[in-house]
């Protein structure tokens, strides 16, 4: 699919198995082919990926720094490794580039909803302990 631009390959992971480690420094991506793959943080779980040809590791190729997060297939899976720099990406496989924005794109409008729901939360929390905003007294 994207033989011309990074070198690929294709990894199974069995249930349980890290794809990828918090805190390790690496620029591979990788794109789901199969399973579901668990997202996890500090160990604690803030995502999971079912969706095939869903991309992860981007952040860390992109910034050129260690792994935010940790990936785990959470089922058996099966995963395209692509091993070639971000810039190689961009330059040689646009089709591949607009994947990773869109999911990157996504990723951000689900963050934003989710940020402003818990700080709508906070803010109705924060008048209820003031005692302003309430009916009847």
């Amino acid at each position: 699919m994207y033989t011309a631009v990074a070198m690929q390959e294709e990894i199974r992971f069995e249930t349980g198995e890290t794809i990828i480690k918090e805190g390790t420094v690496d620029s591979r991506l990788y794109m789901l082919q199969g399973g579901v793959v668990e997202i996890r943080k500090g160990g604690l779980k803030v995502a999971e990926i079912d969706a095939v040809g869903t991309v992860f590791g981007e952040i860390s190729a992109i910034l050129v720094r260690p792994r935010t997060c940790s990936a785990v297939a959470k089922t058996d899976c099966k995963v395209l490794q692509i091993g070639k720099n971000i810039d190689e990406i961009i330059r040689g496989s646009p089709i591949l580039t607009k994947m990773i924005l869109a999911e990157l794109a996504e990723r951000l409008e689900r963050t934003t909803f989710e940020l402003a729901k818990a700080r709508a939360k906070d803010l109705i929390f924060a008048v209820n302990q003031d005692g302003e905003g309430k009916r009847g007294e």
